[in-house]
């Protein structure tokens, strides 16, 4: 068996791993191991290991991560990165069981390993042990059943090159088990003839091991409606809870042509639509619905991976188009009819191929990609497809494995304009494109990201500074609203994507901040350059000759940082990767030569190299160092430690204009000494009124 079992971070320590528990004692570990920084790039990252490399190099390359540990003090980040580290060099001991365990399957044969985050067959054959196996190591944490033999296992699961394995039948859950148990006994009580069908994103989910929430039932002779009243009229003769039937009605306006019903069954909502066929008259753009047999629905579904039915009556697979199976475990995105045709029927499923394709990091195929790079179809997308399913699905996109690819295939595809428009009446001159940098700038903040330890952003904050980075190029374009000029970043999301106001004010302020940010890192680097003794103290910067806050820094920057981390609370960190890539050549240019640059250029030329990168993680940790170092990592939960009416007891003024002026003071005091007490703001506010008089 080859040790060249080489994965990227994205496809083997998640998937090969993450079900597997640690020893029994990693202490041997943890004294071994004693050098590892914190920042050493997380749980995952620091377990991860780059294509060539073998898996029985994990350790070393574990303990190549951050020489640091102990030229800094500890704090309980450090405990908890160390911690981390352990638990994937323990998970690393049990996948070597597992590998000496399959040399004597005979289905264990070594697949290649591609690359985009891909795994090896054989790594996906040691998580398929996994689950045979329950003396060693727990089963994955998406196996709803026991699999009792090692024989059915392997009849029941194919291998693939993705990282995704298929499975060839659906395994329910017991809730799955009891909703479809009700449906089957409605159709009987009331001796209906209907095939129950669960459709869609559901039965794509279950045929790759993931459970899904998103049930929907299609049903080949009546409406959802219909059904969904009988099964509530059923629930009610056997004296249980019903919850009234919701329809979303048809509107072939904006491409919605099936009337939907959604109703709530045991704590589980279900929607209820009827197996569909289409017909359109001449002249005509909106076609006529009637009942459609399974094959006919399956054929006018958006993708491939997504036409397969589960049969509820039957309990089998139905892939009648006959590619689902095969595109699923290809890891190709594909309609089942021709591209051109399935997208003019809803032009909204262009996005979604994106989606998918970034979510699930499969291929779009090329006849694909060629018909949704037409005019017919960008058009229809920008006049039939509303503004908030087109966020929904961007916001999706932001959300994925791989969100800079989905915004590299929307400039491909050139629906990018589309989904992101400004208008007219911008500043920016018209035609000029901007696509290709707000993308490159996007790659640059999310390469930063990802040297950053997993657990530095939550999955929305992550999102958020990915679509910040995107439109960090348009920070200084403006556009007319309501008689007057607001930023095109608040523009997009909120009008053209249709998202929160909060995310559009957000954007906007974490545009502001990233500025701001990077002025002082360079005041910082400025700093040390002018100091050649060094600081005994250990202070971020050495002190200035004039006033000075906490840990030496000059007061006027514990005053600027205060005010920033103040008003964005506790997002302040967001704006940290954006400031550490205002340096990217291409932010503050849309131009049309930099916009070519950055579409034809390496990752050199254009300032996104590894080394670039690296040095903009270090950035953004020392601003966030500093900011801790100032004491003011929660600046917005400060308080006047003198309120309005001691001030002017202390003073024996009234309130007005004044007092307003000293209590601002009083703030800017407070971020320069974090730590004072209310004595030491008497103090200052004596000697304040004196110097004022």
């Amino acid at each position: 068996m080859p040790t060249n079992l080489s994965c990227s971070l994205r496809g083997g320590v998640r998937t090969c791993w993450s079900a597997l528990p640690p020893p029994s004692s990693p202490l041997s570990f943890v004294s071994a191991t004693q050098r590892v920084h914190r920042t050493a790039r997380g749980s995952a990252r620091a377990a991860a290991f780059s294509c060539g490399d073998t898996v029985r190099d994990l350790p070393v390359n574990l303990l190549k991560q951050g020489t640091e540990w102990n030229s800094r003090p500890r704090t309980r980040k450090d405990s908890r990165g160390l911690h981390r580290l352990c638990g994937a060099y323990c998970r690393w001991q049990h996948a070597e069981t597992c590998r000496a365990s399959l040399i004597n399957l005979t289905w264990s044969q070594p697949r290649s390993t591609s690359l985009q985050g891909r795994v090896s067959g054989e790594h996906l054959a040691t998580q398929l042990w996994q689950g045979e196996s329950t003396r060693h190591v727990r089963q994955p944490r998406y196996a709803a059943t026991s699999l009792a033999a090692s024989a059915e296992t392997t009849a029941s699961v194919s291998l693939k090159v993705k990282s995704i394995m298929v499975y060839d039948h659906v395994v329910l859950t017991e809730e799955e088990k009891e909703l479809f148990r009700i449906l089957l006994e409605t159709k009987e009580y009331f001796g209906l003839s209907t095939t129950l069908r669960a459709a869609g994103g559901w039965v794509r989910d279950k045929l790759i091991g993931r459970n899904s929430d998103d049930v929907d039932i299609a049903l080949d002779d009546m409406l959802g409606k219909d059904f969904a009243e009988k099964v509530n009229e059923y629930l009610a003769l056997k004296g249980e809870e019903v919850h009234s039937v919701g329809v979303i009605q048809t509107n072939p306006e904006q491409s919605k042509h099936l009337e939907t019903a959604r109703v709530r069954v045991r704590g589980t909502w279900i929607d209820l639509v009827n197996l569909r066929s289409e017909a359109y008259a001449e002249n005509s753009r909106i076609p006529t619905m009637a009942f459609g047999t399974p094959a006919q629905d399956a054929y006018r579904r958006d993708l491939t991976i997504n036409s397969m039915f589960y049969n509820i009556n039957e309990n089998c697979i139905e892939d009648l188009t006959e590619k689902g199976m095969e595109d699923l475990r290809a890891g190709v995105i594909r309609t089942p009819l021709p591209p051109l045709e399935t997208f003019l029927d809803d032009p909204l499923r262009v996005l979604r191929a994106v989606r998918f394709s970034a979510r699930f990091q499969f291929e779009l195929d090329p006849t694909l990609v060629e018909a949704a790079s037409g005019d017919e179809v960008r058009v229809a997308l920008r006049d039939k497809v509303s503004k908030e399913r087109v966020g929904t699905e961007i916001d999706a996109m932001l959300k994925s494995q791989d969100p800079v690819e989905a915004m590299r295939h929307l400039l491909r595809m050139r629906i990018f304009n589309v989904a992101f428009p400004v208008p007219k009446d911008s500043n920016l001159p018209e035609g000029q494109p901007y696509g290709p940098v707000c993308v490159a700038v996007m790659r640059g903040v999310e390469a930063i990201l990802k040297e950053l330890p997993t657990d530095y952003f939550t999955p929305e904050e992550r999102r958020m500074c990915l679509l910040a980075g995107l439109l960090l190029p348009l920070r200084t374009v403006q556009v007319k609203a309501k008689k007057k000029l607001i930023p095109i970043s608040s523009h997009i999301v909120r009008e053209e994507l249709k998202m929160r106001t909060k995310d559009a004010e957000l954007v906007v302020a974490l545009h502001n901040a990233a500025a701001e940010f990077a002025t002082l890192a360079g005041e910082l680097q400025m700093l040390r350059s002018g100091d050649s003794n060094g600081d005994a103290a250990g202070s971020a910067v050495p002190p200035s000759p004039g006033e000075t806050g906490k840990g030496g820094y000059p007061a006027h920057l514990c005053v600027l940082t205060g005010g920033l981390v103040k008003q964005l609370k506790e997002n302040w960190r967001l704006a940290l990767p954006l400031a550490a890539a205002m340096d990217i050549p291409c932010v503050g240019s849309l131009c049309q030569e930099r916009c070519a640059l950055v579409a034809n250029a390496s990752d050199k030329e254009s300032g996104l190299g590894e080394e670039e990168t690296l040095r903009r993680r270090a950035l953004c940790l020392e601003l966030e160092g500093m900011v801790e170092g100032m004491g003011l990592a929660r600046a917005w939960e400060m308080k006047w430690l003198l309120d309005g009416k001691t001030v002017m007891t202390e003073l024996g003024m009234k309130g007005g204009p004044k007092l307003g002026q000293i209590m601002d003071a009083q703030t800017r005091w407070q971020f320069q000494h974090p730590d004072a007490t209310a004595d030491d703001c008497r103090k200052w506010l004596t000697a304040f009124a004196a110097d004022q008089q």
